[in-house]
């Protein structure tokens, strides 16, 4: 089973009043009232799960992975049209680890009670997913219309791995209209930085995107770039080293994330303040790692206008 995040919940947090539904509950879960039920036998319970959360719990056929009692060994059960699905099991106490789909954290449940001829309602509340990963080589071009004194200061929503030149709570340097910079006497064509962090799965994140055959990588990633606004510099940047970590014998699944959406990866503060900034990232997964099917509508993404005093930064992560 992937597990995206643990979510473990040891204690009784607090109890909640839902009517004579559900009557107390932990964070990723809630209890609710135990009905009998003649049918079953006098060794036998069932544990009835919806889920709370999430726009596809009505879609019958989904399928749900779930373990009991951490045996290691992965249940697969589908929806039925009402999003429910039913563990029949014995009497006494039970825990689960409940998974979903990637856009949502494993559910992890305490030992939940349940007596004989009973069907016990459990309602499962999703989390979106959050995953430890690294921002894979974000680098800032700065283009002014005429040589000026920048400051640039970098807010990750982690921790730096690496920069370069060093950063010290920021970057002083002098920006050329060619695009080179001077800091501390020695001259870059980039500012660099790497960070680990967090990052929320996107809601709908394969609504709209690519999936590439990596044998073409070269050519889809020309494409995107000129479209979007890249100087050949930039693409030749960008591609060798992006290239050769898509350029297989699998297909993937390609996303970009542009301008204001890059806030999630880093806060760019930059003094003067330019006419415009720019950000591209790029989010990679290969299929082969997607359990679900998808068919995720062609991205547009509207080109850049370089006018006035330019900031363009690119960057991107393997999910």
């Amino acid at each position: 089973m992937k597990i995206l995040v643990s979510f473990l919940f040891f204690t009784l947090m607090s109890v909640y009043s839902f009517g004579t539904e559900f009557e107390k509950g932990l964070p990723g879960y809630e209890v609710g009232v135990a009905k009998k039920d003649a049918k079953l036998k006098k060794t036998e319970a069932v544990y009835l799960f919806t889920f709370n959360g999430s726009n596809n719990t009505n879609q019958a056929g989904l399928e749900i992975t779930y373990q009991i009692d951490n045996n290691g060994s992965n249940q697969t059960v589908k929806l039925n049209a009402q999003g429910q699905f039913f563990v029949k099991t014995t009497v006494g106490s039970h825990n689960f680890i409940i998974y979903y789909n990637p856009q949502f954290a494993e559910i992890y449940t305490d030992k939940i009670s349940i007596k004989a001829q009973n069907r016990l309602p459990v309602r499962l509340n999703l989390s979106k997913a959050e995953m430890q990963y690294e921002v894979d080589k974000p680098v800032i071009y700065l283009y002014p219309e005429k040589e000026t004194k920048v400051n640039v200061e970098v807010l990750p929503k982690g921790k730096f791995t690496f920069t370069y030149p060093k950063y010290e709570n920021g970057w002083d340097l002098v920006a050329q209209p060619s695009g080179k910079l001077i800091h501390k006497e020695n001259q870059y064509n980039f500012l660099f930085w790497e960070a680990k962090q967090k990052l929320k799965i996107i809601n709908d994140l394969y609504s709209d995107g690519f999936v590439i055959d990596g044998s073409k990588t070269q050519e889809f990633l020309e494409k995107q770039l000129t479209d979007f606004g890249f100087t050949s510099e930039e693409k030749a940047d960008f591609i060798t080293f992006w290239g050769p970590r898509i350029a297989t014998n699998e297909k993937w699944f390609i996303r970009f994330v542009v301008n204001e959406e890059c806030n999630q990866f880093a806060d760019l503060s930059i003094e003067p303040k330019p006419d415009h900034i720019y950000r591209f990232y790029i989010l990679t997964k290969p299929m082969s790692s997607i359990k679900e099917v998808i068919s995720p509508q062609e991205q547009f993404l509207e080109p850049i206008k370089r006018t006035g005093f330019v900031v363009f930064e690119w960057g991107g992560t393997n999910l």
